[in-house]
């Protein structure tokens, strides 16, 4: 009876703690033993994957620090891991996303909340189906793969040698199923053709899956498809290639005369996406409130916590997102504030979260300034949050505050030894971007612009000397209100 070795990569504990239970039901229907090993980041993935072995990994999209994408590439990229299988769990259920996990290698994805019947499907050995040469299933299958313009089917052995080669875009390159079946692709295509084409099929003979586009000589476009097949027992590979020229050309009409309707959507969209991954993610713990009431009472209250968590972070994402929406004209009050008080209000607001990081905050001799008191709490309370969500692994994390005075303003500096800036840092100010860490980024800092923008104020980041990230706000003259 083989033993399941199960690995969990989700940075949400209540997710986890969902997921756990789900496993434990599909591995007891199964009969089978398993070990379950659970990581709250993709860095404790990493680091422990080694040792541990696993035969069926599944792995959140989106995380903090390295994101689904990042870890999966990184797995497919390591020989000592065997093959396991990898399944991407997410909230997301964009065609978008399932591209971008496919194309970093993963074998499925999941829309959260994660079922019993996809655990059970992913931990039974794949039953093999093959087709018999003259059989009733085999002639169905030609048949409709000659109604599908554009498409050809080549299957082949571990020799690179094709056993079946079907569809009409055979005949629009001048072959023919004779010309290919029992021929292997170096007796059959130029060494060019070769050259592109026999890593993929190495690739799939060895259980990987790729899908690929290439233009060829005569400005043809193609999407290809290669991926593993189990026959009867037999390890083969098969090869989708489509003609997509028609297609594009269609495409890119199509796109051109819908720029108009895309861009007024695009608004929308950009509050939708903000907020769907959160959202989805509480409204699904919540409904599994009532089947963890089952649980261990310790278990009860860690998912009680963390539900907690949950809705905290949404309170808070849509708090930003109303007020995103009213920076583009903010009603400003200016008049004489005392940054380093402030500073301390809102350091004791984040009381639970400075213990929880150890943080160090403090602030050098600040003059006061004249400005929107509102305004500037706002934005230091995002570059706070921001730098508490992004603490180092490596270093304690400091935060420090000082001010230097111009003429016409004063620019304000907070440092921190945090985890440093991404390396997409020309899109930091961007609303509808994040680097995959729980909203730490996006957002907040794009109303921190917009905000300042309002004013005739800026704000910029650089990197902090020996690592970190620094931010710099520039607050600008005005005669005071009072």
């Amino acid at each position: 009876m083989p033993e399941h070795r199960i690995l969990l990569i989700d940075d949400d504990l209540a997710d986890r703690l969902l997921a756990r239970r789900v496993i434990r039901q599909a591995a007891r229907q199964l009969g089978d033993p398993f070990r379950l090993l659970e990581a709250g980041s993709g860095p404790e993935a990493l680091e422990a994957i080694t040792a541990f072995a696993p035969t069926l990994i599944l792995l959140d999209m989106r995380m903090p620090v390295l994101d689904g994408a990042a870890v999966l590439r990184q797995l497919r990229e390591r020989s000592d891991l065997g093959e396991p299988i990898i399944v991407i769990l997410s909230n997301a259920s964009a065609p978008s996303d399932r591209r971008r996990a496919r194309e970093a290698g993963c074998d499925g994805y999941l829309v959260k909340p994660l079922r019993e019947a996809d655990v059970v499907k992913w931990l039974q050995p794949a039953v093999p189906t093959g087709l018999g040469a003259d059989s009733d299933e085999l002639a169905m299958h030609r048949a409709l793969l000659q109604m599908l313009p554009g498409i050809a089917v080549l299957i082949f052995d571990g020799d690179c040698r094709y056993r079946l080669a079907v569809g009409p875009a055979l005949s629009k390159h001048g072959w023919s199923e004779e010309m290919l079946l029992g021929r292997t692709v170096e007796e059959v295509f130029p060494p060019a053709v070769v050259a592109r084409l026999k890593p993929f099929y190495d690739d799939a003979l060895a259980g990987r899956s790729h899908r690929y586009s290439f233009t060829d000589t005569s400005g043809n476009q193609y999407e290809v498809v290669t991926r593993p097949l189990a026959v009867s027992g037999e390890s083969l590979g098969m090869l989708l290639i489509q003609d997509v020229t028609e297609a594009e050309a269609r495409s890119a009409e199509r796109d051109t005369a819908q720029a108009a309707l895309l861009a007024a959507q695009a608004e929308l969209t950009q509050w939708v996406q903000l907020g769907e991954h959160d959202v989805r993610a509480v409204l699904r713990q919540v409904s599994a409130l009532g089947a963890m009431q089952a649980s261990e009472p310790d278990e009860l209250r860690e998912f009680q916590d963390a539900l907690h968590a949950s809705v905290a972070r949404v309170d808070r994402r849509v708090d930003l997102m109303i007020a995103f929406h009213q920076a583009s004209d903010p009603l400003l009050h200016w008049q004489p504030i005392d940054v380093v008080r402030l500073l301390s209000q809102l350091q004791a607001d984040r009381a639970a979260a400075v213990s929880a990081t150890g943080a160090t905050i403090t602030a050098g001799a600040i003059p006061i300034c004249a400005f929107d008191v509102d305004v500037l709490g706002r934005v230091l309370s995002v570059l706070l949050d921001n730098a508490l969500a992004n603490k180092s692994a490596t270093r304690p994390l400091s935060i420090h505050l000082s001010a230097k005075l111009q003429d016409d303003g004063a620019v304000l500096r907070l440092c921190d030894t945090g985890r440093g800036l991404p390396a997409q840092r020309a899109r930091l100010f961007e609303p509808s971007w994040s680097d995959g860490s729980s909203g730490s980024v996006g957002l907040g800092l794009a109303l921190c612009r917009r905000l300042l923008d309002s004013a005739g104020g800026w704000i910029r980041a650089t990197d902090t000397p020996g690592g970190g990230a620094t931010f710099e706000v520039f607050l600008p003259n005005r005669a005071s209100d009072n």
